[in-house]
């Protein structure tokens, strides 16, 4: 799939007319900030559910993990990204069993809401005439999706996982005034993902406001997706695959091209000044000395 994918890429890329293109600073600056806006919501999302049932991190050593175990999404498998946030947060006296099923619930949380939010999608034209399918399986999908936000369905969903994982199940999920919190934490991901994915290409080309919930579903779409391709480094080649049946009809297949390629460019940008940044909090705390050796070995187990 990567490869069909990339040929269809390389292929719509070449017939990109640059002369054409005339960048939009204003909306590019506004991409680029929430770019770096949505490296937040998952470190603020797993705190806020560590603090409910223990002592977590501070805020900066939580944005650090969060930021430098990220990187680990770009090995197949996306094992040492779970291994890499687990040894940082028992550096910091959070026991390994509670971290990994924090870890598992904030990722169990992104992939309930990311299909609730792509749901909408079997309203629109294209994909109704594509599937010849009705309101009723989106409708369907968000129903189910609101059932397994419970905290006990979820908690039940949580320790299935973690058993057969071999993992200690969660003995308890934080209360319910504690659980809003990290629920709306992640319900704002996929909004600012798509807001951004419609900023860079109003930057580079005149795209209606119109087009923004499209944008949105169709970016927690890909999102969704490419992060359960587990043999998909990063989910790439699966986002841009989708992005390109998502865009196409609003930019033409060029430009919806250019756009998947750029915001994937951006995003592994970002994400490294964002893992330097994690480094250099990590270097001045005391109990995370050895850190990148830590993960690597917790990586090979």
């Amino acid at each position: 799939m990567v490869i069909f994918v990339a040929r269809a890429l390389v292929h719509r890329l070449a017939g990109v007319r640059w002369e054409e293109i005339h960048v939009q600073p204003y909306f590019l600056g506004l991409f680029i900030l929430c770019m770096f806006a949505m490296t937040l919501p998952a470190a603020v999302t797993s705190r806020l559910l560590l603090a409910s049932v223990c002592r977590p991190p501070r805020w900066r050593e939580m944005l650090a993990i969060s930021w430098l175990s990220r990187m680990g999404k770009y090995v197949p498998g996306k094992v040492l990204s779970v291994a890499g946030a687990v040894y940082l947060l028992r550096r910091r006296g959070v026991p390994g069993a509670l971290a990994t099923s924090i870890i598992f619930l904030n990722s169990l949380l992104l992939v309930i809401v990311g299909i609730m939010m792509a749901a909408p999608l079997v309203l629109w034209e294209p994909v109704r005439k594509a599937t010849s399918v009705g309101w009723v399986p989106g409708l369907a999908l968000i129903g189910i999706g609101i059932l397994l936000l419970h905290p006990r369905i979820l908690l039940a969903t949580v320790n299935a996982v973690l058993r057969k994982l071999n993992r200690p199940p969660l003995q308890r999920m934080p209360r319910m005034r504690d659980y809003f919190k990290p629920v709306v934490c992640v319900l704002c991901h996929f909004p600012l993902a798509g807001l951004a994915t419609w900023l860079l290409a109003r930057s580079l080309t005149d795209v209606p406001a119109a087009w923004l919930g499209i944008y949105i579903s169709g970016t927690a779409l890909a999102a969704t997706m490419g992060f359960l391709a587990l043999f998909a480094p990063g989910g790439l080649g699966v986002r841009e695959g989708i992005l390109l049946l998502i865009l196409t009809p609003s930019v033409g297949a060029e430009m919806a091209a250019l756009i998947a390629v750029t915001l994937r460019l951006f995003q592994i940008l970002i994400e490294l000044i964002m893992a330097a940044c994690a480094l250099l909090i990590l270097r001045r705390e005391p109990n995370m000395a050895g850190t990148a050796t830590g993960v690597a070995a917790e990586g090979r187990r």
